[in-house]
């Protein structure tokens, strides 16, 4: 009996290595053999939902499990203290104070280990794009060091700030670092480790008719945070602001993020993004 699509079942056919699970529970990471326009998501059956955010199914063992330990690896040496204030932003959803405004010392202790994947999977509703029946599109958001054997990958993405308020103005967009899990009371949380933009004006640039973003900063030091994976929406595409200088010949996509001090957020991405978002 057929299982899935025509489509799906051509393609484990032709590689019945792959592990990956017919619904849209989690997925797999793993780096075939295939070209990398291939490995993006797509189109993917239903059932219709608005927009849910899995984590990958691999655990990336060889890296620290300790907090403190994993972010000197990584060169985040706050990330301990960020997953206290993010436990106290779960475990107090009704403070008038958000946990980053709480000092450290009255946010709850972690010492937990971590479990660190290199992926996660958007999926959401969007009639207007490619999608499956359902009408549901699946996308993969990289935080990984090394994508393709060529150079590090840390996507960015919408998260929801505000559920009443509609597209960016009730939106946020951060630079992922780390995918990464862990139990806490005997609750599992699912996170992502994040650096967040800010727009520089409440209305699009008269030109482009994108708004302008740049990455947050407070006392000269990046805004960072733990986010629950819940609150990811979907990739966001930034294209760097050029000005009037030359652009270094040999800069290549994967420094982009690093090299520019303001980004266009990219309204044409697709029909999701101009539809939905703004």
């Amino acid at each position: 009996m057929l299982k899935g699509t025509c489509l799906s079942a051509v393609y484990f056919a032709l590689h019945p290595e792959e592990d990956v699970p017919a619904e849209a529970l989690e997925i797999e990471d793993m780096q075939i053999n295939l070209p990398k326009a291939n490995n993006n998501g797509g189109a993917l059956p239903g059932p219709t939902v608005l927009a849910y955010v899995t984590m990958a199914k691999t655990i990336r063992q060889q890296h620290a499990r300790m907090a403190v330990d994993l972010g000197n690896e990584i060169g985040q040496p706050r990330l301990s203290e960020l997953i206290s204030h993010f436990l106290y932003d779960q475990l107090n959803p009704d403070s008038d104070l958000p946990g980053l405004e709480i000092p450290y010392t009255e946010c709850p202790m972690f010492n937990e280990r971590i479990s660190i994947f290199y992926s996660a999977a958007a999926t959401y509703y969007t009639p207007s794009d490619a999608s499956g029946i359902g009408r549901m599109h699946r996308e993969h958001l990289r935080a990984t060091p090394l994508w393709w054997h060529t150079a590090p990958q840390f996507d960015c993405t919408f998260v929801n700030c505000d559920a009443d308020v509609d597209g960016i103005h009730g939106l946020g967009i951060v630079r992922i670092y780390l995918f990464f899990s862990f139990k806490f009371w005997n609750m599992h949380y699912p996170c992502a480790l994040v650096r967040w933009f800010r727009r520089t004006s409440d209305e699009p640039d008269e030109d482009t008719g994108m708004y302008i973003v740049c990455p947050e900063t407070k006392n000269h030091s990046p805004v960072l945070s733990v986010i629950h994976l819940d609150t990811i929406v979907r990739a966001a595409h930034l294209i760097g602001v050029y000005g009037d200088k030359p652009v270094p010949r040999g800069l290549t996509e994967h420094q982009a993020l690093d090299a520019f001090r303001f980004f266009y957020v990219n309204r044409f991405a697709d029909h999701h993004t101009f539809e939905t978002v703004f």
